[in-house]
């Protein structure tokens, strides 16, 4: 089963953004791309088979009607 790696960025429990990386180096790229745009937010990464159960692994946002974005870091 292929797993993908989501980075949700949130402060509290509000959801800034969700994001899809291919493979961890992408995961780690964008972490750091995220950290720097969002600063004094919370960035939770995760590895998940979907998205649906990467919403399972984080019940204490409300991800109803998120749509991840799909990574651009190279």
């Amino acid at each position: 089963m292929k797993m993908r790696h989501y980075l949700l960025v949130g402060d509290d429990c509000e959801v800034l953004g969700v994001w899809e990386a291919k493979d961890e180096k992408q995961a780690a790229r964008l972490r750091l791309e995220l950290s720097l745009s969002f600063p004094g937010c919370l960035t939770h990464v995760d590895r998940a088979s979907s998205f649906d159960a990467f919403k399972a692994r984080v019940p204490d946002y409300d991800l109803e009607g998120v749509v991840p974005e799909a990574a651009l870091v190279a």
